[in-house]
């Protein structure tokens, strides 16, 4: 019973009674996966097939846009459910990499039980559709209501909506030529507000890598 405690965390599960919670698990017994640190749980454009849940560990998102120019890495820490968005429909291919940072517990459902639980358990299909909720919540909230004039802002704006989480710390790796071009204004342009916006303690730059402590601190000082 002592490894189903993370088991319980999930959001997914929230409300589930523990008979439930206790057949669901002998169910899933033998889904369980373990990671070593810096093993990658699943790739970016993987076939999804199943729904993988991270009940213990941390772990990094990461995603890469316009062939490669950007790559966004997010820090987090279990439980977390991967992308459930994308079990069912056309498409079902993982828009990111998840690597794990930390010895990492996942638990896969297969899709043949996560479509029985959706039809026989209403209270795992609230707690489903409430996941889908908050994912379509997090895309509206990349685009801002009205712009910002100020290029710190602009960056801000552009880090926030290659972000899948809306807080914590992340990671992009870019050049600054790319920035520029994407941003619609010149390389030294760029420079200097990055500059200023690490003399403020939002960010740190590194040779090919921008480093941001918290996302959520940069959108509030910069967001103006």
């Amino acid at each position: 019973m002592e490894k189903s405690l993370g088991i319980t965390n999930l959001p997914m599960l929230q409300g589930v009674s523990l008979l439930e919670m206790t057949t669901l698990f002998k169910q899933l017994s033998n889904h369980e996966h373990t990671f070593a640190e810096g093993d990658y749980i699943v790739l970016q454009d993987d076939t999804c097939n199943g729904l993988l849940s991270i009940i213990e560990g941390d772990f990094s998102i990461e995603t890469t846009y316009f062939g490669g120019r950007f790559c966004m890495v997010e820090f987090i820490s279990a439980p977390y459910t991967i992308e459930p968005d994308v079990l069912y429909g056309i498409q079902r291919r993982y828009q990111s990499s998840y690597r794990a940072q930390s010895p990492c517990r996942v638990l896969e459902c297969p899709k043949n039980i996560v479509s029985e639980l959706m039809s026989s358990n209403v209270v795992f299909q609230l707690n489903f559709l409430n996941l889908l909720s908050t994912l379509a919540s997090r895309r509206r909230q990349a685009f801002p209501s009205s712009p910002t004039p100020s290029l710190e802002g602009k960056l801000a704006q552009f880090f926030f909506r290659l972000s899948t989480i809306p807080k914590g710390r992340k990671e992009l790796r870019t050049r600054m030529s790319d920035l520029a071009l994407f941003l619609g204004c010149s390389r030294p342009l760029v420079s200097e507000s990055l500059h200023r916006m690490q003399v403020q303690g939002l960010l740190n730059m590194r040779r090919g890598r921008i480093e941001i402590p918290d996302i959520e601190s940069l959108m509030n000082n910069t967001f103006v």
